[in-house]
């Protein structure tokens, strides 16, 4: 099913403001909606708060691709989505923290 645009760019914000709002990320919406949307990074921006929204921009289109969405989901799958978010903000981007018990 193919939706239009202009509701996967309103999705794409608002998934991208409000993820990284839980997570104390000061951008508001209409500055969401300007790096997103118009490709223009607000003054008061910081580069770590840009980056956060702009790899949730790239993670969320990513999961959205329709081979994606075909996909059987996978560690590949998390691992590809983890090094998507974390580009540019952290070192260990899309690998698997072994010293961690998971269970």
């Amino acid at each position: 099913m193919m939706l239009p645009d202009k509701y996967i760019a309103d999705l794409l914000v608002r998934m991208s403001h409000y993820s990284n709002a839980i997570e104390n990320n000061t951008i508001t919406l209409p500055e969401t909606v300007s790096i997103i949307v118009h490709s223009v990074i607000p003054n008061n921006v910081s580069l770590r708060e840009f980056y956060e929204i702009d790899n949730h921009q790239y993670a969320m289109e990513y999961v959205l691709s329709a081979n994606i969405l075909e996909e059987k989901f996978s560690i590949n799958t998390l691992l590809k989505m983890h090094e998507i978010l974390m580009d540019k903000l952290h070192h260990e981007k899309g690998s698997l923290n072994h010293n961690i018990m998971l269970f």
